[in-house]
């Protein structure tokens, strides 16, 4: 497969995805909050401090 190419094959699914969580959560009456996924890995989930020393390695977060 071309590099051109990979990015548009590959990422379909996560499209898929959303429009299915989308259409499910509005038929359950649940609310559906999209998150950019750009720097999720190094943003801490309780204070919200995003910082590359955060994410010391892949098992370690501080």
């Amino acid at each position: 497969m071309r590099k051109s190419q990979r990015s548009r094959q590959s990422s379909w699914a996560f499209g898929q995805l959303r429009f299915f969580l989308s259409y499910k959560a509005a038929l359950a009456g649940v609310p559906l909050h999209i998150v950019d996924p750009h720097n999720t890995s190094r943003t801490c989930s309780s204070c919200g401090h995003c910082a590359k020393e955060n994410r010391k390695s892949q098992a370690f977060f501080c």
